[in-house]
């Protein structure tokens, strides 16, 4: 028992020489670290001088000097996102389970249109009170049940008649502008083509957008989204009133821009910022390039993706801390960048607004824009010369012409041939404008009139606007 407390004892006192060693060096440490940050006088900076020089053996690895460089790498050092709540992306599977529900609708209706149709052609015959619904398999294409779709001949999208899609909604320049139906720009965004038109837009929609709401929460990526959306639908009826269109594209692509916008209010939070920059880089290039083919509305992608990139900044901003957790105020050029869209967001959907209830030519505001939504391919072809182009960008099928034809004493090589071209330039005043064509050929037109070649070949020769 004397031992072990003599042992004990002596174990206590090396604990306190050595706790009183290090005191001492602690309180070396914090006239040092005063000195660095006090004002220096020449008085003061001989008695530093003084004692650096008496200390000139300490080792250059005290924790002073350690202190120093922690603080050196914390100032310089890489920075990292403030961990937030992880939302859930309740707002992007809403989206998807109301257009997947609103397409099969779609598909509902389109069989009860020819349902209705064939049922006004029974009582045209006299024929109502021997109608029967099976009779209706004789003209749909593509019937399932109660759904009915289009043969892919018709709609390549595997969905319904364009008669169906303007009753539920879809937008069109002349019932938005002269039916003041504008709810058409909102509603659109919920209907789409058909299947493969749906599948193709909501896969898109859950590999962004799931994204960027776990990171920044539903009110944000709403935000995006609608406005986007809106802002692509305004844009393609101004460029493009006669198109039937459809489709969440518009917000898809807001999301896309939103994408940018995160990227660049977030460089220095990004692992490998400049791997990220080349990837969102060939993805927005690809996706942009193929809207240029015929039959895409390239109109909404591309300002939806300029809307979507805009709205970000303001939104997307994380925040962040050092390495030791102190968090660090963002930039002036962040602040900068936020409070931007406050003032061109609305001045921008303002004069979009504007533009389209009266009449504005968007092709003469923007030359350039109709290179947006299709460029001839291969490029450098000429428009103008027969199977030249693989696509020419024309609008003749798109944009509905027709024509009448008259002739003498049955000769069919000699006839006057009236095209009736549709203005997609100035619509608001005349939505047609007849073009005369004489001593025409029309043997092979009257003989199969379901045959477009020569009326597309015509409209491409005398239409105004065939090629914007």
């Amino acid at each position: 028992m004397v031992a072990h407390s003599f042992e004990t004892e002596l174990v206590s006192e090396e604990d306190q020489r050595a706790i009183h060693s290090a005191q001492i060096e602690l309180q070396e440490i914090d006239r040092e670290i005063d000195d660095e940050l006090r004002p220096r006088t020449k008085s003061s900076k001989s008695r530093s001088k003084s004692r650096s020089g008496s200390k000139s053996k300490r080792p250059s690895t005290s924790s002073a000097a350690r202190k120093k460089q922690f603080k050196k790498k914390e100032s310089s050092g890489k920075l990292y996102a403030i961990e937030g709540v992880d939302h859930r992306p309740v707002f992007v599977y809403l989206m998807v389970l109301i257009c997947t529900v609103v397409c099969i609708l779609e598909l509902f209706y389109n069989a009860k249109w020819y349902e209705v149709n064939n049922k006004e052609q029974f009582k045209l015959h006299g024929n109502s009170t021997d109608y029967n619904k099976n009779e209706m398999a004789l003209t749909c294409p593509i019937l399932v049940g109660p759904f009915c779709l289009e043969s892919f001949s018709v709609n390549f999208f595997g969905g319904p008649r364009v008669e169906v899609l303007l009753e539920m909604g879809a937008k069109r320049g002349e019932e938005i502008v002269k039916e003041w139906q504008i709810y058409r720009l909102f509603t659109c965004m919920f209907l789409h083509g058909g299947l493969v038109h749906l599948l193709m837009n909501m896969v898109a929609l859950l590999q962004l957008g799931a994204g960027i709401e776990r990171t920044y929460g539903t009110a944000k990526i709403a935000i995006i989204y609608i406005i986007s959306g809106l802002f692509g639908s305004m844009t393609s009826t101004i460029f493009n009133p006669d198109v039937v269109g459809v489709g969440a594209s518009g917000a898809i692509f807001g999301l896309f821009g939103a994408a940018w916008g995160d990227l660049l209010q977030n460089w220095e939070l990004y692992d490998t910022p400049c791997q990220s920059f080349f990837t969102l880089l060939l993805g927005t290039a690809l996706n942009l390039g193929l809207g240029t083919m015929p039959y895409l509305d390239n109109f909404a992608h591309f300002f939806g993706f300029v809307m979507g990139a805009i709205i970000s900044f303001a939104l997307l901003v994380t925040r962040r801390q050092t390495s030791s957790g102190r968090e660090v105020e963002i930039t002036w050029l962040h602040y900068f960048l936020e409070i931007l869209p406050l003032g061109i967001v609305p001045v921008i959907n303002f004069v979009a607004l504007v533009w389209l209830y009266t009449g504005v030519n968007g092709h003469s505001k923007c030359a350039f824009c109709n290179s947006v939504n299709c460029i001839p391919f291969p490029w450098g072809c000429d428009v103008y010369k027969e199977n030249d182009c693989i696509w020419d960008c024309n609008t003749c099928l798109t944009s509905g012409v027709s024509a009448d034809a008259s002739y003498l004493n049955d000769d069919l090589t000699d006839a006057n041939v009236t095209l009736h071209c549709p203005v997609l330039t100035d619509w608001t005043e005349k939505s047609t404008v007849d073009v005369l064509l004489q001593h025409e050929d029309i043997t092979v037109w009257i003989v199969d009139q379901e045959d477009e070649s020569y009326l597309m070949r015509k409209c491409k020769q005398g239409c105004p606007d065939a090629f914007l």
